[in-house]
């Protein structure tokens, strides 16, 4: 009985020290980091959650943000990534889920053509 103790603490504790296979550790931006769009245009962000063991987290709850401060030139619906283009600029905006965060995605917004 000592022995099966034993045995199920020491595989516990290599689950400890590996970690969690299925934890999220990487969010990706799919596509560019760079985009431009014509003010009243609409941008759809995508970004994936990976896990440990290098897969993509399915349902993961990703939020959009916008990085910077002050007045800004787009809308951001922070549930889906989409963006809107409202005034000529560039703005920086990152994917999270907890506290991973992406590299910041630039959309740089433009004056309709005419």
């Amino acid at each position: 009985m000592r022995r099966a103790a034993a045995v199920t603490l020491l595989a516990t504790g290599c689950t400890l020290l590996a970690g969690d296979p299925d934890r999220i550790i990487a969010l990706e931006i799919v596509g560019s980091t760079r985009y431009t769009v014509p003010v009243d245009d609409t941008l759809h962000l995508k970004a994936r959650a990976r896990a440990a063991d290098g897969d993509t987290v399915i349902g993961a709850a990703i939020v959009w943000a916008v990085l910077d401060t002050g007045t800004v030139g787009i809308a951001l619906d922070t549930a889906t990534g989409t963006v809107i283009g409202q005034a000529p600029g560039d703005w920086r905006v990152q994917a999270r889920v907890e506290d991973i965060r992406s590299d910041p995605v630039t959309i740089t917004v433009v004056a309709p053509a005419p």
